[in-house]
């Protein structure tokens, strides 16, 4: 079985599966973090779903690493919101429907 490259930024990041499963990104210069270049993105159903867990994940002490919204730079219909957890690791949630 053969995954192919489904979306690439130049000297940003690359995705691999039929809905951008997979990412590798390149280390963050600017903000070095403990998973520097890496973060963990959860395909979510719908945009309603994305804005739930940015609330729920600030209720529970996340901290805002990019409010809900449309991320063009991504693609046209990428919609995403980012937190940092307590350990400090990003996590994301995104829509591309």
């Amino acid at each position: 079985m053969s995954i192919k490259r489904s979306h690439y930024i130049d000297n940003i990041a690359a995705a691999y599966g039929e809905n951008l499963e997979f990412w590798i990104g390149c280390p963050c210069k600017d903000k070095p973090t403990q998973g520097n270049g890496t973060h963990i993105a959860f395909n979510a159903p719908n945009k309603d779903a994305v804005d739930i867990f940015y609330v729920t994940a600030l209720e529970l002490g996340g901290l805002c690493e990019g409010k809900p919204g449309l991320r063009p730079e991504y693609g046209a219909n990428y919609y995403a919101a980012f937190v940092r957890d307590l350990d400090g690791n990003k996590i994301d949630a995104v829509s591309i429907g």
